[in-house]
């Protein structure tokens, strides 16, 4: 009888020690995956918000749309948040290709300005399709994009690709675990140095560059063009 209550007892410890190993594993593993899931997260909610510009993208190559024009638009920068306008076909060809003895498109856009769109919906004729958010990042700036089937009409600019000198528009996407929306510095921005960010440029033509931040070389590093 003594013995197996002797038996019992160790059994009891050995089953607190177990216990307690892994309590031990869970709270020094525990920031580590948080990290890689938080990481994993950033990745995949940026591949998925180009995603869904080659899907608008695709509309207007198959004529669905005249042209688009996506505006990463958020007051607040809580989530990634793009809003997605359309214009007909009719509209597009008033704007940009039925030129007038003067000059200037049916819809009275100059040379100049028929090489560019705007986002605010009472300068051209855009419908609004969709607002689209992605709740695992936020983006900064508010910038917006022209989608068209020639690849020649510019959205806002904000950089220089570093090789061509081309004119490229540009917005970052954080981690909403690692940034704020106010400021300081653990907003989402440009050059807070947080982590899992992406910096995303584009081009007239909607090719894309996307890089990843490495904030242990404090480095933009390219991920792929799509």
């Amino acid at each position: 009888m003594l013995r197996q209550k002797g038996n019992k007892a160790f059994t009891l410890v050995e089953i607190l020690v177990v216990i307690l190993i892994i309590i031990i594993f869970v709270i020094i593993a525990y920031p580590n995956i948080s990290a890689w899931t938080d990481k994993r997260d950033t990745d995949n909610a940026s591949f998925e918000i180009i995603k869904k510009i080659k899907e608008v993208k695709s509309k207007v190559d198959r004529g669905q749309y005249g042209m688009a024009m996506i505006h990463f638009s958020s007051p607040d920068f809580k989530y990634a948040t793009l809003k997605i306008h359309s214009m007909s076909m009719e509209d597009y060809k008033k704007q940009y290709t039925i030129i007038g003895n003067d000059g200037k498109s049916v819809g009275g856009r100059d040379a100049k300005a028929r090489t560019n769109c705007s986002y605010q919906i009472n300068r051209q004729p855009w419908k609004l399709e969709e607002v689209w958010q992605q709740k695992k990042v936020r983006h900064w700036m508010n910038v917006w994009m022209c989608l068209s089937r020639e690849g020649t009409i510019q959205g806002s600019v904000e950089a220089r690709h570093y090789d061509t000198n081309e004119k490229l528009g540009e917005i970052y996407f954080c981690s909403i675990n690692t940034t704020t929306t106010s400021e300081g510095n653990n907003r989402c921005n440009s050059g807070n140095k947080n982590k899992n960010r992406y910096k995303m440029q584009w081009n007239p033509a909607n090719d894309i560059w996307l890089y990843r931040y490495n904030d242990k070389n404090d480095k933009w590093v390219f991920v792929r063009k799509f």
